[in-house]
């Protein structure tokens, strides 16, 4: 009878343990993460995830600098897919010719949304609206051949 009593005492011991371990381990976490957690998050859309971080409004001449350099780096991927792919001449000038159709498209939008002097987001949500329709290169594709 004694050596239950003792069992059971070492088993009450062992859960007090338990216990007290998952509040210590508790506290430790809360203490190490509250800060983290209380810490405030950025403000939605500012531009910390962009590498060009823009901000509206701004400046016309900001934001044509801006697709200008958009512009030199689509063009610097088309002609190193165009090398890479090798299509014949007659390809390669109607996909310059095509991309410059939509350089100019959109550098129309953007005079148009320059005007002012000033670009809002809204108007700059124009240009890449318009920057977008010139691609497409992914209607019709693959899926609707089937």
């Amino acid at each position: 009878m004694c050596s239950v009593t003792r069992a059971s005492r070492v088993r009450k011991k062992g859960r007090i343990a338990v216990r007290l371990r998952s509040i210590v381990l508790t506290v430790l976490s809360l203490t190490f993460l509250a800060p983290a957690a209380l810490a405030a998050p950025p403000a939605q859309g500012s531009g910390e995830h962009r590498a060009d971080g823009a901000k509206f409004p701004m400046k016309a001449a900001d934001f044509q600098k801006k697709v200008d350099d958009r512009i030199k780096k689509a063009r610097e991927r088309m002609e190193a897919h165009l090398a890479k792919k090798n299509p014949s001449d007659d390809k390669k000038k109607e996909v310059r010719a095509k991309f410059d159709a939509g350089v100019a498209e959109v550098r129309k939008v953007v005079t148009e949304v320059s005007a002012d002097g000033v670009v809002t987001k809204e108007e700059a949500q124009k240009v890449k609206q318009t920057a977008r329709q010139m691609r497409g290169h992914h209607k019709g594709g693959a899926r609707a051949k089937k």
